[in-house]
C-alpha cells in the first residue's frame, strides 16, 4: 500500500512526500527495486540530481545482482 501511496503523491507533484514513503519501503526492504527507483525519481524531480544519481546507481547495481541468479 505504501508504494501505491508514494506513486500517487509522485503523480500529483508531491515529490518530497513521495520520497519519504519510498524511503520508508527501502529502509524496510533494501532490495525493493521499485522503491529505490522511486527515491531516485523523486529526488530528481525535486532538483537534487546528485542524490538521485546515487539512488539510480543503487537501483542498477541491485538489478544486476538480482538478474545474476
Amino acid at each position: 500500500m505504501t508504494l501505491d501511496q508514494a506513486d500517487s503523491l509522485f503523480a500529483n507533484g508531491k515529490y518530497s512526500e513521495s520520497f519519504q514513503l519510498y524511503k520508508e519501503v527501502v529502509d524496510k526492504d533494501s532490495l525493493n527495486l521499485r522503491a529505490i527507483y522511486g527515491c531516485g525519481l523523486a529526488k530528481f524531480k525535486s532538483g537534487n540530481s546528485l542524490v538521485a544519481l546515487q539512488y539510480f546507481d543503487r537501483y542498477l547495481a541491485k538489478r544486476q545482482e538480482a538478474s545474476a541468479f
